[in-house]
C-alpha cells in the first residue's frame, strides 16, 4: 500500500489526467467535494492539491465557478522530487518551534515544497518510499536510540538530509544546532551571579540519549568550574518513569540537599518543577530558582514568569533548508555544522 501522502496521490493523477489528454486547455475539474469524496479524505485535504496545482500553473481557480485546466505545459512530471520531507517530534503540532516558519521562508521562490511528518507516523513509512518520493529530507531526531536506524539507511541510500538540534558523529549528515553548550552555561552562570551554589541539572530522560541534553549539562559544568564550585547535583530519568512521578521524586531529593537553583532540560520539565515546588509551598525564586530551555509560550504565560533559554527556531530552519538544497543541487552530503546562538530571557523564576 502506498505511503504518498493522500494530497499528492491526488495531484499525481490529475497530473497524469492532463498528460494523457483526458483534461484539455479550458476543462473543468472535480471539485474539492468531489475529491473529497472520491479519495476518501478531508475537504482540507482536497483543497491542498488544487492548491499545490495551481501554484505549479496547472489550473487556475475561479471563485464560486470551480477549477480548470490552464494548459498542458511543455513537459509535467507526475513524480518531480521536488517535496521535502520534514519529520517533526509530532503530527500534531506541524509548525513545531518555528522550525517550519524557517523553512518555507528558504523555500520561497524555489520549487521546492515541504511535507511534513510527524515522528509517531514515521513507523508507517518505508525508506524506499522515501527514497523514491522525496527529493531530501529535515530530520529532527527524538532520540539517538530511536532514529539512528532510520538516519543510516538515509546514509546508505545517499538521501540527502539535514539533521535538527542533534548530533550524530558516526553519520555523515550535516546538522544544524542551537549553541546548547552556551545555554546550558549562560543559565548556570545567571544563578551563580545571584549568590546560589547549590544548582542542580534535570534531565527527563537518560543523559547519553540525547545529544542536545549533553552539550546543555556540558555548559552546566564548566561554569560551576570557573567559579570553583564542586558540588554538582545531575538528576535523569534512569527508569523511564513517568514524567510527574518522576519530578515528584527529584523535587523530594533536591528540597532535602538544599539545592537552591534548578536548570532544566527544556520548558516543559522546567514547569513541571515550578508546578511541583509551588505545591509544596515553595517560593520561586526565594527559596529556589529555575531556568528552562526553548522560551515556550508556555514559559511566558505562567506564574512566576519562566526565565528560559531562547533559541532562534526560525533561523535553524532556515539555515537547515538551505543546506539540503545546496546538498540536492551539489549532489554532494558533507558532514558540516551550524551553530547558531541562543539568548537568556531573564524573568520570573530567577533573581534579576
Amino acid at each position: 500500500m502506498s505511503k504518498i501522502p493522500l494530497y499528492q496521490q491526488i495531484i499525481n493523477d490529475i497530473k497524469k489526467d492532463i498528460v494523457c489528454g483526458r483534461y484539455t486547455k479550458g476543462d473543468k475539474i472535480a471539485t474539492e467535494l468531489e475529491l473529497s469524496e472520491k479519495y476518501q479524505v478531508s475537504r482540507i485535504t482536497s483543497k491542498r492539491a488544487l492548491v499545490e496545482l495551481e501554484a505549479e500553473g496547472l489550473i487556475y481557480r475561479i471563485r464560486g465557478k470551480g477549477s480548470f485546466v490552464k494548459g498542458i505545459p511543455s513537459k509535467v512530471s507526475t513524480n518531480k522530487k521536488e517535496d521535502l520531507l520534514f519529520i517533526s517530534p509530532f503530527s500534531h503540532d506541524t509548525s513545531f518551534g518555528n522550525y517550519a516558519q524557517g523553512v518555507f521562508q528558504a523555500l520561497a521562490g524555489t520549487p521546492y515544497r515541504v511535507v511534513m511528518l510527524g515522528h509517531d507516523q514515521l513507523s508507517q513509512y518505508q525508506i524506499a518510499e522515501v527514497v523514491e518520493n522525496y527529493a531530501g529530507v529535515l530530520f529532527y531526531p527524538m532520540t539517538q536510540e530511536i532514529d539512528i536506524d532510520w538516519l543510516y539507511h538515509l546514509y546508505l541510500h545517499r538521501v540527502p538530509t539535514v539533521i535538527l538540534d542533534k548530533e550524530y558523529e558516526a553519520i555523515g549528515f550535516p546538522s544544524v544546532v542551537a549553541d546548547n553548550e552556551q545555554g546550558g552555561y549562560e543559565a548556570t552562570k545567571h544563578m551563580l551571579a545571584s549568590g546560589l551554589k547549590k544548582i542542580a541539572f534535570v534531565s527527563s530522560m537518560p543523559l547519553l540519549e540525547v545529544s542536545t541534553i549533553q552539550t546543555r549539562y556540558l555548559g552546566y559544568l564548566k561554569a560551576l568550574y570557573e567559579e570553583s564550585v564542586t558540588e554538582k547535583y545531575l538528576y535523569q530519568n534512569l527508569e523511564r518513569l513517568d514524567l510527574d512521578d518522576y519530578l515528584e521524586e527529584v523535587v523530594s531529593q533536591m528540597l532535602a540537599q538544599g539545592v537552591e537553583g534548578i536548570v532544566a532540560e527544556n520548558d516543559i520539565v522546567a514547569i513541571s518543577l515550578v508546578n511541583q515546588l509551588k505545591e509544596r509551598d515553595v517560593q520561586i525564586p526565594e527559596e529556589v530558582s529555575i531556568v528552562g530551555f526553548d522560551n515556550s509560550q508556555a514559559s511566558q504565560l505562567i506564574t512566576p514568569k519562566l526565565t528560559t533559554v531562547a533559541q532562534d527556531f526560525a533561523e535553524m530552519g532556515a539555515l537547515a533548508a538551505k543546506r539540503l538544497i545546496h546538498q540536492i543541487e551539489e549532489a554532494s552530503i558533507q558532514a558540516t555544522q551550524d551553530v547558531v546562538p541562543i539568548c537568556l530571557k531573564v524573568r520570573e523564576t530567577t533573581y534579576q
